[in-house]
């Protein structure tokens, strides 16, 4: 892929701060990565699925986070050190982007903070059979793809709210994770194909 379009990325991210938003007494706080996988004619999203036997969100599809640590000093040394936990893959071997807006966990008490970063597809990634049932890689312009989205009204503790659905083989994106991808891509540079 050519490195313009993550330079399009960073400057697009660094030209609108993101939104943080204050954690509720009771709550934490938690980071994930919009993980990008670099390769030489497409860029592709790189999600985990989750094992069906992890106490929460059992079986979703996800992006590589969790939540912050007490020795973490920030929310990006979480996701680094999540990220490397998860998939195998190191700090040094991530570009940081930049960082999206906050978001609300309507499914937990959290308020997650997503980050974007670029990993080259000669990394080998190493899923944690613990946390990871397996990987998926989704070209970034099949997301992109309006026919795979779709929205909903749900209802939570008496409030409605949208949920973003990307239906994209026989495997559903949706949920917080659905939500930051598409806040993710609202922010993408106009390119035909990527």
């Amino acid at each position: 892929m050519d490195p313009q379009f993550y330079e399009q990325i960073r400057d697009m991210l660094a030209r609108h701060p993101p939104r943080t938003l204050l954690v509720p007494n009771g709550w934490k706080r938690a980071a994930v990565l919009v993980t990008l996988i670099d390769l030489p004619e497409q860029c592709q999203v790189l999600f985990t699925q989750r094992t069906e036997t992890l106490p929460t969100h059992k079986g979703q599809i996800s992006c590589p986070g969790g939540g912050m640590d007490e020795h973490d000093e920030n929310l990006l040394e979480t996701v680094l050190r999540e990220t490397q936990e998860e998939i195998g893959v190191s700090p040094n071997q991530i570009d940081i982007l930049g960082q999206l807006d906050d978001v609300q966990s309507r499914g937990s008490t959290y308020i997650v903070t997503p980050f974007v970063g670029v990993i080259s597809s000669q990394v080998p990634l190493i899923p944690n059979p613990r946390e990871i049932d397996h990987l998926l890689n989704i070209p970034l312009h099949e997301l992109r793809d309006p026919a795979i989205h779709h929205i909903r009204k749900w209802r939570h503790d008496g409030e409605v709210y949208l949920v973003h659905f990307y239906e994209w083989r026989h495997y559903t994106v949706w949920g917080l994770t659905g939500k930051i991808i598409a806040h993710f891509l609202e922010r993408l540079p106009a390119m035909d194909r990527v």
